[in-house]
């Protein structure tokens, strides 16, 4: 047996593993009954029809959607140039910075809305606003690592002399230049973030619990009537969550071959 096919059933083997529990999910999402037979005892719609006429299940879908874009959007804002702050200019941070980014993945989601929900109890800030600050702080290593990389990749400290050697100005070579050339990075590091954020339960419930239901709360909820129903919640989530990232890797291809373009008309 070659090493190609060898590799070849490998990787089939790999892809038949991570797919079967999605496919089973969705099998037991349209089974009328599946828990003493092998084969479903008959299919149905009527779990999808359920939840796409639930009101209650969009607006939980909208707030976990809104308060998830909103905080990968302030980590975008602000981990992008603070990288780029410590990769060209102050590459003596950088341990201390990748030291302090980690700290999140050490503390259990438990102690850190615990500790939030003390030191923030009586300043009268919203629990949504004090729950964005908690899932940035949850994205943080994500966010830094991924385009702190991309930057690594572009040799940003050549990038930036050379810029500003023929006049550019720091903001215009990050805005102009850098961005642009992390796009790639800051795309992987979104998407990985807001996938982190769509399924984080442990923080949302206990800063907001039900004041600020959201699909996590609604499916812990559906959860205790039927397997079905939850089930059913979780393709729906599966099936946005791909279209998203699918539209925005696409809008992010279009970009990036509109520019070259460009480049090429200009040459």
């Amino acid at each position: 047996m070659s090493k190609n096919r060898s590799a070849k059933i490998i990787i089939s083997l790999l892809f038949v593993y991570l797919l079967l529990p999605f496919v089973l999910t969705g099998v037991y999402s349209i089974a009328q009954r599946w828990n003493t037979t092998l084969l479903p005892e008959g299919l149905t719609l009527r779990h999808y029809a359920q939840l796409l006429m639930d009101m209650r299940f969009w607006r939980a879908l909208l707030r976990t959607f809104g308060i998830s874009a909103a905080a990968v959007a302030l980590s975008v804002m602000i981990m992008t140039p603070l990288s780029y702050a410590v990769a060209a200019f102050a590459p003596r941070f950088e341990r201390w910075m990748r030291g302090l980014t980690l700290v999140p993945f050490a503390l259990p989601g438990v102690i850190t809305a615990a500790a939030l929900m003390r030191a923030y109890a009586g300043a009268g800030i919203p629990l949504v606003a004090l729950l964005c600050g908690a899932y940035f702080i949850l994205i943080m290593p994500l966010m830094y690592n991924g385009i702190l990389n991309a930057m690594r990749a572009m040799d940003i400290a050549s990038v930036t002399d050379a810029a500003r050697i023929l006049g550019a100005s720091t903001l215009t070579v990050f805005l102009r230049v850098i961005v642009p050339g992390i796009a790639p990075g800051i795309l992987v590091s979104t998407l990985l973030s807001f996938s982190t954020l769509f399924g984080e339960f442990v923080i949302v419930n206990m800063l907001v619990g039900g004041n600020f239901e959201t699909i996590q709360i609604y499916l812990a909820l559906a959860l205790s009537k039927t397997g079905h129903l939850s089930s059913a919640i979780v393709m729906i989530y599966m099936l946005l969550m791909s279209l998203f990232c699918f539209g925005l890797i696409l809008m992010t291809g279009r970009r990036s071959a509109n520019e070259e373009d460009t480049h090429g008309d200009d040459d």
